[in-house]
């Protein structure tokens, strides 16, 4: 799913930090380094089911509207049929 991560994942970070929504409080020290706290948490998941949620630009006019969860079950199928010899694959291409 690499043809994702900037469009949803890097967004998201980059929409969290860049403002300052996430803050030391939302953060705690563990053995393996840095965690969320349970707060942190549901702020992280907000923010990335509003991104999952938000429009794909269209590539073509006429194009039907798709969320980027939309089209990442859109991938992930097609990937499937390909598999199973039912077309060929080409991976997902933001606008």
């Amino acid at each position: 799913m690499e043809p994702f991560r900037a469009a949803i994942a890097d967004t998201v970070a980059l929409d969290l930090l860049t403002p300052g929504q996430v803050r030391p409080e939302h953060l705690v020290a563990a053995e393996a380094g840095i965690r969320l706290t349970d707060p942190g948490r549901r702020l992280v998941l907000a923010a990335l089911e509003r991104r999952l949620a938000a429009a794909v630009p269209a590539r073509a006019a006429g194009e039907t509207p798709l969320t980027w969860r939309g089209a990442m079950i859109r991938q992930a199928r097609d990937l499937a049929a390909a598999l199973r010899g039912h077309g060929q694959f080409s991976s997902f291409e933001r606008a």
